[in-house]
């Protein structure tokens, strides 16, 4: 019989506790951003535990400025009573979109005339990725401008050459490219053209030389690579002028290598340092060919302007 009493003593004992509860956890969630486990189902074994141990203060819940979460429907509790929040999906991160490093393509156009005794093959260099399609487009105008300046130059002199008499050849032009350094704001190539006039001892070649800035659209010049006032055409003239003389000997043209501007238009960057092209005849005979030097960045560290592509990005 007190078995019995104090069995349904526990039981109204569980119920206030649950009733009351539930104003307990509304005010204990208000220090909380977590959403409250709603109570688990009664059973016989926790209705015996809650009654010796739960307090039964009387709670004021406390205004929210916000609306509180609902909360998540119950779920069976595992063992001990607890109930374990589901876990939330991880949000999918964004994927980057790719952008294409720069790179150059051949665009490759023939136009030949056997009544006018002509043949031209044309391989421009077009520019093509990259994250400044502004400068890459400023950069292929620029090309075909040249070129198609070049080879129309080149076409009237060949129409007025025309077939010399018992000569059985054509005239022709081939143009092609060296690409000496491509960076994502600066692009250094040579456009080179080999031709021939009909009749003439031998073929003939020249270059040109392309230094060309993708951010502010415009053609770099080799003196902005060295600091105002330094005599750096002397520097890289004394520097060229030992290496040629070292390799052609007496065959040397120290005229075409003097301390001249014009000696040194056909420059470029590569990942060494400053190139020099010599066109065939300018330092040596037609025999030796074009010539080409490379002076090290290191031997130019002085007089190098910090801000200029060579100081920038030659290491």
């Amino acid at each position: 019989m007190n078995n019995k009493k104090k069995h349904h003593r526990n039981i109204r004992v569980y119920i206030a506790a649950t009733v009351l509860g539930g104003s307990v956890l509304a005010g204990c969630s208000r220090a909380s951003t977590s959403t409250p486990a709603a109570p688990a189902a009664p059973t016989a074994a926790n209705m015996v535990n809650v009654a010796p141990t739960l307090a039964l203060p009387t709670v004021t819940p406390v205004p929210s400025a916000t609306t509180p979460a609902k909360p998540a429907a119950p779920t069976a509790a595992p063992a001990g009573g607890a109930v374990k929040a589901t876990p939330t999906a991880a949000r999918p991160k964004p994927t980057a979109t790719a952008v294409p490093e720069l790179s150059i393509v051949s665009v490759k156009t023939t136009d030949k005339n056997d009544k006018q005794f002509y043949e031209i093959t044309t391989n421009i260099p077009k520019l093509q990725g990259g994250k400044q399609p502004a400068g890459v487009a400023a950069f292929n105008a620029y090309v075909n401008g040249i070129l198609s300046k070049d080879v129309a130059k080149y076409k009237a002199d060949f129409i007025k050459n025309g077939k010399p008499t018992g000569f059985e050849g054509s005239n022709y032009l081939e143009t092609n490219y060296d690409i000496l350094l491509i960076s994502p704001s600066f692009i250094s190539l040579r456009l080179n053209y080999a031709y021939y006039y009909a009749g003439a001892a031998h073929p003939n070649a020249n270059s040109l030389a392309i230094n060309y800035d993708l951010d502010k659209r415009t053609v770099v010049t080799l003196a902005s690579q060295f600091k105002p006032g330094t005599t750096y055409l002397k520097t890289i003239s004394d520097y060229t002028n030992k290496e040629l003389e070292a390799k052609l000997t007496d065959a040397f043209f120290k005229e075409g290598a003097t301390a001249k501007a014009e000696n040194f238009k056909i420059w470029g960057i590569d990942d060494k340092g400053l190139v020099l092209h010599f066109d065939a005849y300018q330092v040596g005979p037609y025999a030796a060919g074009p010539q080409e030097v490379v002076i090290p960045k290191a031997a130019l560290s002085s007089i190098l302007n910090p801000a200029g592509q060579l100081a920038k990005l030659v290491k």
